[in-house]
């Protein structure tokens, strides 16, 4: 008996996990991948952008803006 309902099953695959597994894969192979599909890059963000988002945070920048 199943638990999900036919909505739920009928849910793709994330594209996205997709990309981060086919990345991951490709860097197992030995190739110099920069995997920016995964939410943890594997890098330290920029000072300036440090400082940016910090300058933006206290000019009260705090919403979305539209796409």
């Amino acid at each position: 008996m199943s638990f999900l309902s036919e909505r739920v099953k009928g849910l793709k695959p994330s594209a996205t996990l997709a990309i981060d597994a086919k990345a991951k894969a490709l860097k197992e192979q030995g190739e110099d991948i920069l995997n920016l599909s995964e939410v943890k890059p594997d890098f330290e963000t920029l000072e300036l952008i440090k400082k940016a988002c910090i300058k933006a945070l206290e000019e009260g920048f705090t919403k979305y803006v539209a796409t």
